[in-house]
């Protein structure tokens, strides 16, 4: 899920005193199709990875979505991913 906030000011270059006018947000499902693609590539034996440029947290989550990451994971290891991850990332 995305979250965007929407904002607008007087003037054409406004900095600061900006006005809030709504929050919404934007979900990308996965494909229905994509968590039997996964599985079917499980069976014949083929390791399932996934790059992404999301945070962690979203990764995570979209792994579970399409079963290459446990549905129930304690939040203690998914802090150690987290943390593992965003090493890469630096």
């Amino acid at each position: 899920m995305r979250t965007l906030a929407f904002a607008c000011c007087e003037g054409c270059f406004c900095n600061n005193n900006l006005i809030y006018q709504a929050v919404t947000g934007i979900a990308d499902p996965v494909r229905n199709d994509v968590p039997a693609a996964v599985n079917q590539c499980r069976q014949a034996g083929i390791e399932v990875k996934m790059v992404t440029g999301d945070t962690s947290a979203t990764a995570i989550e979209i792994a579970r979505q399409i079963g290459i990451w446990p549905k129930k994971t304690t939040l203690k290891k998914q802090k150690k991913t987290r943390k593992r991850v965003a090493h890469y990332r630096t």
